[in-house]
C-alpha cells in the first residue's frame, strides 16, 4: 500500500521507468506517459493520488463524461497502472474489475465506430495519385519542402508503417545494432526496428530502401554520420520526441495545396489509402493482403475493420 499522498506524487517522476519494467517497448512506455499527463492535466489534479484518496468513482465519472468511448485510452493506463507493484493496492478488488469492465465496454464501442467508418467514410487521397505527386516533387531554392520532407514522403510511399522513422539512428555496421532502437545502416541501405507498436507480434524487422529512395539520400546527403538520425528538422534536429505526425500532416497539407492550417490529412490517411487501394482491387487474394498487414506492421483484421474506406 502506498504511505502517503506526497510518495504518490513524488513517484510519478519515475513513472515511464515503472511502465518498463512491466516489460513494454520504450514506445508504448511513452504513450502511457504521455497520456498520464493529459489526463493530470484535464483532470486538474494527479490521478494517482485521487485514485488513492478517493477511489474510481469520481475519476471513471470525469472520463466517462468528457471522452465518452474516448477515455479507453485513459481506462487502460490506469489498468496498466495497477499492474506496477508498488501501485497494485491503490484500488480495491472491486472497483480493479469495476474499472476493468468500463475498459473493455470502450474497447467494443470503439471497434465498432471503426468498423462503421469503413462502410461510410470516403478515402481521402487516391494512392496512385499519391504515389504521382511524391514521384513528381522537384527540390529548389524556392521548394518549401525539405529533403528531410520529401524523403519522408518517399519512405511512407515505399513502406506504409505507423510514426517510427523518427529516431532512426545513423550506423555504418550492424554490430552497432541494440534491441530496443532502431537503424538506418548507411553502407547495406537497411533500416531496422525493434522499437514500434506491434514488435512482439512481427519481432526485429530489416528491409533494404530501393535504389530511388538510397540515391536520393545521397544526393542531399541525409545520410551524413555526424547528423546521428536519417530525418531533422528545418533547424537539423530530432522532432520533439522523435515523432513526426505532425510535421507529416503539414507536409501533406502542402502537397495537396491545402489552406495553411488546413490540416485535412494524416499519417492514419495514408494508412487508409493504401488499404484500400488493394482491397478495392478486382480478384485479390489473401495473401497479399497478408503480405501488405506485415509490411506495414499491422493485421488482416485491422485492415477490414478500421483501415478500409469507401
Amino acid at each position: 500500500m502506498v504511505k502517503s499522498k506526497r510518495s504518490v506524487q513524488l513517484s510519478r517522476r519515475f513513472l515511464k521507468r515503472d511502465f518498463l519494467k512491466l516489460d513494454i517497448r520504450e514506445s508504448s512506455a511513452n504513450t502511457y506517459y504521455t497520456s498520464f499527463l493529459t489526463l493530470e492535466t484535464e483532470y486538474g489534479s494527479n490521478p494517482l493520488i485521487k485514485l488513492y484518496t478517493d477511489g474510481l468513482d469520481d475519476i471513471i465519472d470525469f472520463i466517462n463524461n468528457k471522452y465518452g468511448s474516448r477515455g479507453e485510452r485513459f481506462k487502460s493506463l490506469l489498468v496498466t497502472i495497477l499492474k506496477i507493484p508498488k501501485y497494485n493496492n491503490l484500488l480495491n478488488e472491486e472497483d480493479k474489475e469495476k474499472l476493468k469492465e468500463s475498459n473493455v465496454k470502450d474497447i467494443q464501442e470503439n471497434k465498432r465506430i471503426a468498423y462503421n467508418k469503413t462502410t461510410t467514410l470516403e478515402n481521402k487521397i487516391n494512392w496512385d495519385d499519391f504515389i504521382k505527386r511524391v514521384n513528381s516533387i522537384k527540390i529548389t531554392d524556392k521548394s518549401v519542402l525539405t529533403p528531410h520532407d520529401v524523403l519522408l514522403l518517399k519512405l511512407y510511399a515505399f513502406r506504409t508503417i505507423r510514426d517510427d522513422y523518427g529516431k532512426l539512428n545513423l550506423i555504418k555496421n550492424n554490430n552497432e545494432i541494440k534491441d530496443n532502437e532502431n537503424y538506418y545502416n548507411i553502407n547495406s541501405n537497411e533500416i531496422t526496428l525493434n522499437n514500434y507498436k506491434t514488435s512482439r507480434k512481427f519481432g526485429r524487422v530489416i528491409f533494404k530502401l530501393p535504389l530511388s529512395i538510397v540515391s536520393f539520400i545521397k544526393e542531399y546527403n541525409l545520410d551524413d554520420i555526424k547528423n546521428k538520425y536519417l530525418i531533422l528538422n528545418k533547424s537539423g534536429l530530432p522532432y520533439n520526441d522523435f515523432k513526426l505526425s505532425n510535421r507529416l500532416r503539414q507536409i501533406l497539407n502542402i502537397l495537396y495545396g491545402g489552406k495553411k492550417r488546413e490540416f485535412q490529412f494524416s499519417l492514419n490517411t495514408l494508412r487508409q489509402s493504401r488499404i484500400t487501394k488493394l482491397i478495392d482491387t478486382p480478384r485479390h487474394t489473401y495473401e497479399q493482403r497478408e503480405e501488405l498487414s506485415n509490411e506495414m506492421l499491422s493485421s488482416v483484421e485491422l485492415q477490414t475493420n478500421n483501415y478500409k474506406r469507401i
